[in-house]
């Protein structure tokens, strides 16, 4: 077993995860490529709370509050959050344009 770590970046909060060489290689071969991989990671608080309803401006904001660098985060694309979203959500979300 190896005890390489690679870190990954959550595409919602920024949040940084550690994970063995061979778990990144799994999600790598999950997600096509390491631009995908890095662009579409979403971490399991992240999930969480885009399952409670908070929008990815509010969860970055808590990033931020929690002394966590935001900044450098792109624009998660709408196929990734219809994933995470609760129901109600996702029907307001696909229909309603501001």
């Amino acid at each position: 077993m190896s005890k390489d770590k690679i870190s990954v970046t959550c595409a919602v909060s920024g949040i940084v995860t550690s994970c063995r060489k061979e778990v990144y290689e799994k999600r790598l071969d999950k997600f096509g490529d390491e631009a995908t991989l890095l662009s579409k990671y979403i971490c399991n608080k992240a999930k969480a709370s885009l399952r409670a309803g908070k929008t990815v401006e509010e969860i970055r904001k808590e990033s931020q509050l929690a002394g966590i660098d935001v900044s450098g985060l792109g624009v998660v694309s709408e196929d990734v959050l219809l994933k995470y979203l609760p129901k109600t959500k996702k029907v307001t979300q696909t229909t309603k344009k501001e």
